[in-house]
């Protein structure tokens, strides 16, 4: 085989690599880690358990007890003022995501019934934690239905993409009783789904490998 021949093999495995890491389906993604707003979950209640890693250590809680160490409990400001739950997930490098998964708890017995699903979550993204997308409301699945239950709302954040997402819940729309005050939200499992963006050495390696098949060909026919 020419040197030419076993450059363009070369170019071939190479190109043929970048494609296989590039066409992948959405999977879950390993969250780095995460800091919270300016509210921070109340001490009773607090983000203790695994070095403070209770939103992603994958561990459910084993019952609608607020008291189970497994929840994460923010009381929101009394007459539903900011601040409210926020949290901002670093994702480690840069996604197209999919889908996110907040497990939470609902109550209508326990803390008078002021233990409430979310009422909205403002989704937004950064590359750099400085800059964030326009918050993106995203409240679709959340259930505010009667009754003490673990739930997940699981919500599409198909076309956002980022290192960082900002998870910002609020509890501020009226309900049948008017506005509540001092409301609770108990947080669990935040997961999320995406596929991860080449780098860019990986899309400068592919285009080069690209012209170099293109070069290939063009001696070949030669």
């Amino acid at each position: 085989m020419t040197s030419i021949g076993k450059m363009c093999v070369a170019l071939t495995s190479v190109v043929a690599s970048v494609a296989m890491n590039a066409v992948v389906s959405a999977a879950p993604i390993t969250v780095s880690s995460y800091t919270y707003g300016t509210l921070q979950p109340a001490s009773n209640f607090a983000d203790s358990l695994d070095g403070g890693t209770e939103l992603i250590n994958g561990d459910l809680p084993a019952s609608t007890a607020y008291s189970d160490t497994q929840w994460v409990g923010f009381l929101e400001p009394s007459g539903n003022s900011v601040p409210q739950p926020l949290v901002v997930f670093d994702l480690g490098a840069s996604y197209d995501l999919s889908s996110v998964a907040v497990t939470y708890l609902h109550s209508s017995t326990q803390a008078g019934g002021n233990i409430t699903a979310p009422e909205d979550m403002l989704v937004s993204v950064s590359d750099d934690n400085v800059t964030f997308s326009s918050p993106v409301s995203k409240v679709g699945s959340f259930d505010s239905s009667s009754g003490d239950a673990i739930r997940e709302a699981v919500e599409d954040l198909t076309g956002m993409t980022g290192r960082y997402v900002k998870l910002d819940f609020r509890n501020t729309l009226p309900n049948n009783a008017g506005e509540k005050n001092g409301e609770w939200t108990f947080l669990a499992e935040v997961t999320f789904d995406g596929t991860m963006v080449p780098e860019p050495s990986s899309v400068i390696l592919a285009t080069l490998g690209l012209l170099g098949l293109a070069l290939c060909g063009w001696h070949h026919r030669k």
